[in-house]
């Protein structure tokens, strides 16, 4: 039994990919946008002043959750390098002791 553990290289490349098309396809959506209507649709309504909230809120979380689901993917990506860098060293070095 091992005490280790084990990284498949290929699959944190994977997601790393899936984290920066999850980031690309979030980017651009403007969730506040499509309450900016809603003051002039309901005028004088009681949702307008929490639609106002919500949009603000909508208008800050949406961009950092895609900004930091892409670092998250870059960070994914730098460790999928490594363990790939670590896992070719350690092949060499069995080939190297082999000879």
């Amino acid at each position: 039994m091992s005490a280790g553990f084990e990284v498949v290289p290929a699959s944190v490349g994977e997601s790393a990919g899936r984290a920066h098309r999850a980031a690309a396809a979030v980017r651009p959506v403007d969730l506040a946008g499509a309450l900016s209507g809603v003051a002039a649709g309901l005028p004088g309504g009681t949702s307008v002043p929490a639609a106002a909230r919500l949009s603000d809120v909508w208008g800050e979380a949406v961009p950092k959750w895609a900004s930091d689901t892409e670092a998250y993917g870059g960070q994914l990506d730098e460790a999928a390098r490594g363990y790939r860098g670590t896992e070719d060293r350690a092949g060499a070095d069995v080939q190297a002791a082999a000879r």
